[in-house]
């Protein structure tokens, strides 16, 4: 994923509904590949080429900003570019 981030410069925050939480789930297990977990997600591509997941409740389009290294984690700071929203009235996924 971080080759795909530094390459393209840009990424997508797809807001999650209440029903997708397991969508969340695979995507944070690091033994899972992000771009194989895609593939088998239905999702649209943005006019900016960047996934937007179907069900979701809104998209967030982002060009990359930096990165900062917090602890084992990497921290991708972005700028919004644009917001996508759904006409679905659903909850959000929360944890």
């Amino acid at each position: 994923m971080h080759e795909v981030l530094h390459s393209s410069g840009r990424f997508c925050v797809n807001i999650l509904a209440q029903d997708q939480g397991r969508i969340a789930t695979a995507f944070a297990n690091p033994a899972n590949a992000s771009d194989e977990l895609l593939s088998a997600i239905p999702h649209s591509t943005s006019d900016a080429g960047l996934p937007v997941l179907h069900g979701s409740l809104g998209a967030i389009h982002c060009s990359v900003l930096g990165t900062h290294i917090v602890g084992d984690h990497d921290l991708w700071l972005g700028q919004v570019d644009a917001v996508q929203r759904t006409a679905s009235c659903s909850a959000p996924a929360a944890y």
